[in-house]
C-alpha cells in the first residue's frame, strides 16, 4: 500500500500504532519486571519488535499487490505476535514465577515453554495466511518420519530431560554420581533440553546426555538431607591393641573442623592384612565439597596420633632393619632429651644423674601445625616441654579467645597440673609442626623419690616462675598465683602423697 494510500486508511496505522504499543509497553514491563543482571533476555523481544517495525515501513513502499507485499504482512504479524510472547513469557516465568514466588523454573522447561510460545504464534500466522496447520502436517509423514529418525537421540534426551524434572532426581547446585567411577562426580550447575552440566571438584565441566543420565543409577550427596558419611582406612601394627588404636582414631576425626559431632566418628577393626590390622574410621559431614580436604584432615591427625603413640605405620620392610633403626633413633633420642632437660630452670635443682634418669622415662611426640596439645579447663598429668617448632598458648574469657603467648624451644607448660592436679588454665596449639618432650607424673615422681632434697628448690623456682608469668594468664592457675614457696611445696607434698 503505497504511503498516500496509507494515510487516505487510518485503520492501517491505527493498527500500526497499536501494535506497536501493545509490543513495546509489554517489552517495557518485561525489561523491569526482571532482575538487573538478568536484563539481557529482553534484547530477544525488543528484535523482533524492531523487525515488526522494519516489514511495516518496507510495506508503505511497496504496491499492495507486490508480491512480497503478502509475505511482508505475515512476517510482521508473526514479528508482532512473537514479541508479545516472549514478553509475557519473560513477565510470567522470571517475573512472576522466580522473582515473586521464589521458585526457579528448571532451564529444560523455559526452553520447552518458550519454544511452544513461537510454535503457536507460527500456526496463527499460518492460518492467518490461509493454510492449514492440520493439512501440512498430513502431506509430510514421510518428512516427518525421516526428521523423526534423524533426531531419535536427541528426542530421547529431550524427553530424558524432562523425565528427569518430573521425578526430580537431583536439582541445581546438588552434589551427584552417576557411576561407579569417583571422577564423575559433580554439582549440577545446568540442565538444559539436551543434557546436565556438571562441575567436577577439579573445577572441570562434564557435559551428560540427559539419555545417559536416565538410565544410570544415580546417588545424591545433597538429598534429602546434606549429611553423609565418609571413610578412611588406617593399618596398624599387630602388636597395637585394637581398643587403644580405636579411641585415638575416633578422637583424631573428631578433631577436625568439618566433621560433625552427630552422629560421632566410629571405628571398628575391618581385616587382617599382611601390613597389619585394618581399621575402619567413618565420619559424617554435611559439606560435600570439602570431602577430600576433610579426609585429608583425618589422615594426618591420624599418623601424629599413632607417631606420639610409639607405633609406627607397618610397611613392608625386614625386621632386622626395624631392630637397628629403633637402636640408633633410641641412642639418638635419649640424647636430645637429656639436652633439653638441661635448659630448663625448673630442673636447676636436679643432679645429672636425675636429668638423665628422668629423660630415660620421657619421651618426644610429635604435633601437626593446628593440632590441640591441651584444652583450658581438662585435667591434665603431663608436662610439656617444647623441643622444636612453637606453640600458642589461648585463653578463654567468656566467649572470645586470646592468645597470650607464643612458646619456644626448652619452654614448657603443664608443669602445675603435673605437680598439683590442677586443671589447665589455658589452651594450647601447635602454632608449627613441633616435637614435645612430655614428662608423665609417675616418671616424675620416681625421679623425686630418688632426690626429695631438691623439691623444695623447685618449688622455689617455680614460685619465682609464676610470680613473672602471672601478668600474662601463662601459669596453670590465676587463682593460686600468689602462694609462697612454702604453701606451694606443701600442696605438691600433699599431692605427690595422695597419689601413692
Amino acid at each position: 500500500m503505497p504511503f498516500e494510500d496509507l494515510v487516505q486508511d487510518p485503520s492501517a496505522i491505527q493498527t500500526f500504532v497499536l501494535g506497536v504499543i501493545a509490543a513495546g509497553a509489554a517489552w517495557l514491563v518485561s525489561r523491569l519486571t526482571l532482575p538487573r543482571e538478568e536484563r539481557r533476555l529482553a534484547r530477544l523481544g525488543l528484535l523482533l519488535l524492531l523487525l515488526y517495525v522494519v516489514c511495516r515501513v518496507v510495506i508503505l513502499a511497496l504496491p499492495e499487490t507486490h508480491a512480497l507485499a503478502k509475505t511482508l504482512r505475515l512476517s510482521a504479524l508473526f514479528f508482532l505476535l512473537a514479541s508479545i510472547g516472549r514478553s509475557a513469557f519473560l513477565i510470567l516465568v522470571h517475573g512472576l514465577v522466580a522473582r515473586r514466588l521464589g521458585y526457579r523454573v528448571p532451564r529444560i522447561l523455559e526452553d520447552i515453554t518458550q519454544a511452544g510460545v513461537f510454535i503457536g504464534v507460527a500456526l496463527i500466522a499460518l492460518r492467518e495466511a490461509g493454510v492449514e496447520p492440520t493439512s501440512l502436517l498430513a502431506t509430510s509423514a514421510l518428512l516427518t518420519a525421516v526428521i523423526g529418525l534423524s533426531l531419535q537421540e536427541t528426542l530421547g534426551n529431550l524427553f530424558a530431560g524432562l523425565a528427569i524434572q518430573g521425578e526430580r532426581p537431583f536439582e541445581l547446585n546438588d552434589w551427584i554420581q552417576f557411576d561407579e567411577q569417583s571422577r564423575r562426580v559433580g554439582r549440577v550447575v545446568e540442565i538444559n533440553w539436551r543434557a546436565t552440566k556438571l562441575e567436577t571438584s577439579d573445577r572441570v565441566i562434564l557435559t551428560v546426555p540427559n539419555g545417559v543420565l536416565a538410565r544410570a543409577p544415580i546417588m545424591n550427596f545433597s538429598r534429602p538431607t546434606a549429611l553423609v558419611r565418609r571413610s578412611v582406612y588406617v593399618d596398624a601394627p599387630f602388636d597395637a591393641p585394637p581398643g587403644e588404636v580405636l579411641a585415638l582414631l575416633e578422637e583424631c576425626a573428631a578433631r577436625v573442623d568439618g566433621v560433625l559431632e552427630y552422629p560421632p566418628p566410629n571405628a571398628l577393626v575391618q581385616e587382617f592384612t599382611e601390613r597389619g590390622v585394618r581399621y575402619w574410621l567413618r565420619y559424617h559431614i554435611d559439606q560435600y565439597e570439602r570431602r577430600e580436604d576433610i579426609a585429608g584432615e583425618v589422615y594426618r591427625n591420624c599418623w601424629y596420633a599413632l607417631n606420639r603413640a610409639g607405633y609406627e605405620l607397618p610397611a613392608v620392610r625386614r625386621r632386622v632393619q626395624i631392630e637397628r633403626r629403633e637402636r640408633s633413633n633410641g641412642s639418638k633420642d635419649l640424647a636430645r632429651r637429656v639436652e633439653v632437660l638441661e635448659q630448663v630452670d625448673l630442673l636447676a635443682p636436679l643432679s645429672s644423674g636425675g636429668r638423665q634418669r628422668l629423660a630415660e622415662l620421657s619421651r618426644i611426640e610429635r604435633f601437626g601445625r593446628g593440632e590441640l596439645i591441651v584444652r583450658q579447663g581438662d585435667e591434665g598429668t603431663d608436662w610439656f616441654i617444647v623441643v622444636s617448632g612453637e606453640v600458642s598458648v589461648e585463653v578463654e574469657r567468656g566467649a572470645v579467645t586470646h592468645t597470650v603467648a607464643s612458646l619456644g624451644r626448652a619452654e614448657f607448660f603443664g608443669e602445675m597440673g603435673l605437680m598439683t592436679g590442677e586443671l589447665r588454665a589455658a589452651t594450647v596449639r601447635a602454632a608449627t609442626e613441633c616435637e614435645l618432650l612430655v614428662v608423665k607424673r609417675p616418671a616424675f615422681q620416681a625421679v623425686l623419690g630418688e632426690e626429695p632434697e631438691v623439691l623444695a628448690q623447685i618449688s622455689e623456682v617455680l614460685v619465682a616462675r609464676r610470680a613473672a608469668l602471672g601478668a600474662q594468664e601463662l601459669t596453670e592457675s590465676s587463682t593460686r598465683s600468689r602462694d609462697t614457696a612454702p604453701v606451694l611445696l606443701a600442696r605438691i607434698r600433699r599431692f605427690f602423697a595422695a597419689q601413692q
